[in-house]
């Protein structure tokens, strides 16, 4: 019997033994699951985890409030920020903290990005002296809602438009909804410009042939004292949203002007770090004034640089001070010819654009000239018994074939653009009609149809078919494309011109840019006459294809012009 229940306790020891050993295996096997859980979680959180990440639509913002993560906020679309630096060691942290912010979010509900750009404003920029106070908010980015927050938001407004105010948040740009906003003004107020000095660089040219130009030279000379001003340049965009009050910029900005895209402007102020900007769409003043943020922006003011202008000028430009403008300089104070005088030289007036600023029409180009101007100096030449010639007059003169009286003027137009045809303005004609005087036209005859100009006011010569273009060439005077084009290109050109226009009296140089090979083309096609620039009179001694003449600007005044003629 003795035996027999020893050998039951052996067994129930036995059995005793298994089952604590199954139930120790299974305990170390379960922590060995929830071992292996915890790692697999942990990765999945760090897998979640970068230093930008893309919050997923409709997920929730949270933050800690009395010893749990409390809902205070959700994105509505797929939304990206940075996150805090942290290092994710164990599972339970599950929730990421948003850079610079008291927000958490869900891992699950993020996953990180790689080419994320959170938007930036310019250094330039300067905040209202006004911020936002509210307690719930809704962020937006190019129109889309991305998320909405509840707290207590105390956000300066860095920029605005018609529909938003701007402001940095989670370290990127967001539009917050002006209607219902609560505004506070801040304690300390922010200093930006109240002027910005608009500088228009006229008549630039590589190249000057005469004393109403500027050259490299002197444009280097007036970027020069930008950078010694250590002035910023901002481009259309930036000057138009100031204008319009939805931003504020620190005090030095300028808005650099060209008549046109001139590679040489262009290129020379990016080597000195300075935007420069061409064909501008607003209508300046040429009044030597800053432009005020209260100023009138249908009539905007704006400097402008010449060869004449100073360099102690300039700096008062960029302060903003009111500069006396400077004419071009009167050639001489001739008085009138007398009537039975015979012509020794005659003045040929060059005219490129015609605007009525009564109508509210806008030329930015220098050689443009208001109908008003052009009514007052054909009026003189009528009162003064001013003889206009027809080109066939002028060309019999200079060949010595007739005498003309002192009084004649050779009235030229180059081009055909604005306001000189009845399909772009028709300011031109009507005008010459009415004061029964004459001109001619220098027309680019593959540009425009010659039945534009048609009147017995008006003759007709070339100013090529198809080669006013500019920059095309290196190294000669404007790029200009006639300069390094093939002896029979430039051939082809010009007989075709003769062809559409049926006259080869006369010619003007494109952007009066010439060379030895250019005027012996003109000579074997049959030209007799070509036109450049000079600002003098012409006279029977000049080269018959070397002809000056005047360039009129918008900026003329009536003593010049007198001066010119006399």
């Amino acid at each position: 019997m003795k035996k027999l229940g020893s050998h039951k306790v052996m067994i129930f020891c036995i059995f005793f033994l298994f089952v604590f050993l199954v139930m120790l295996g299974g305990i170390f096997l379960y922590f060995q699951r929830l071992e292996r859980l915890e790692a697999e979680k942990l990765l999945d959180i760090q897998s979640h985890y970068s230093s930008y990440v893309s919050l997923r639509e409709n997920a929730s913002f949270y933050e800690w409030q009395e010893g749990s993560y409390q809902k205070i906020g959700k994105s509505s679309s797929i939304v990206s920020f940075p996150l805090s630096n942290m290092v994710i060691e164990c599972a339970d942290q599950e929730y990421f903290l948003i850079e610079g912010s008291s927000y958490y979010v869900y891992y699950k509900d993020v996953m990180p990005t790689f080419s994320y750009l959170p938007k930036t404003i310019p250094h330039y920029y300067v905040p209202f002296n006004e911020q936002i106070e509210q307690e719930f908010l809704a962020f937006y980015q190019d129109g889309q809602k991305k998320f909405e927050l509840t707290s207590s938001f105390s956000l300066p407004i860095l920029y605005q438009d018609d529909q938003y105010y701007y402001v940095s948040y989670f370290q990127d740009i967001y539009g917050v909804l002006k209607e219902g906003i609560t505004l506070k003004s801040q304690e300390e107020k922010s200093v930006a410009a109240d002027y910005v000095s608009v500088f228009h660089f006229a008549n630039l040219k590589k190249e000057c042939q005469s004393v109403s130009c500027m050259n490299s030279q002197i444009l280097k000379e007036f970027l020069n004292v930008f950078a010694e001003e250590k002035v910023y340049s901002i481009d259309s965009s930036v000057y138009l949203a100031w204008l319009k009050q939805e931003i504020r910029l620190k005090p030095g900005a300028v808005l650099l002007l060209t008549d046109r895209e001139n590679e040489l402007a262009i290129m020379e102020a990016k080597n000195y770090q300075f935007q420069m900007i061409a064909d501008f769409s607003f209508s300046f003043i040429d009044s030597n004034e800053s432009m005020k943020i209260e100023g009138n922006r249908q009539k905007m003011n704006r400097y402008v640089l010449n060869e004449r202008v100073t360099k102690d000028e300039v700096k008062k430009m960029i302060a903003g001070e009111k500069v006396a403008l400077k004419q071009d300089p009167i050639v001489s104070t001739r008085g009138l010819p007398s009537m039975d005088a015979k012509a020794t030289s005659i003045a040929v007036l060059n005219y490129h654009f015609f605007y009525d600023a009564e109508r509210n029409e806008r030329c930015n180009e220098s050689n443009c000239l208001d109908i008003r101007k052009f009514r007052e100096q054909l009026s003189y030449l009528k009162q003064h018994h001013y003889k206009t010639l027809t080109m066939e007059e002028y060309r019999a003169w200079m060949y010595r074939e007739i005498e003309l009286p002192a009084r004649s003027v050779l009235i030229t137009i180059d081009d055909g653009a604005m306001g000189t045809g009845k399909h772009n303005g028709n300011k031109l004609i009507p005008i010459l009609e009415e004061f029964d005087m004459h001109a001619t036209l220098f027309l680019i005859s593959g540009w425009w149809a010659m039945e534009n100009y048609e009147s017995d006011h008006l003759d007709i010569e070339s100013h090529t078919y198809d080669m006013h273009k500019e920059g095309v060439c290196r190294g000669v005077s404007r790029g200009a494309q006639m300069l390094c084009s093939t002896k029979d290109q430039v051939l082809e050109d010009l007989r075709k011109s003769v062809e559409l226009l049926g006259s080869k009296t006369a010619f003007c140089f494109p952007f009066y840019a010439y060379n030895d090979l250019t005027i012996e083309l003109l000579k074997d096609i049959g030209f007799q006459l070509a036109f450049i620039g000079g600002s003098q009179k012409s006279n029977q001694n000049h080269s018959k294809y070397k002809i000056p003449r005047y360039p009129i600007h918008k900026s003329i005044t009536m003593e010049q012009f007198q001066n010119m003629i006399h």
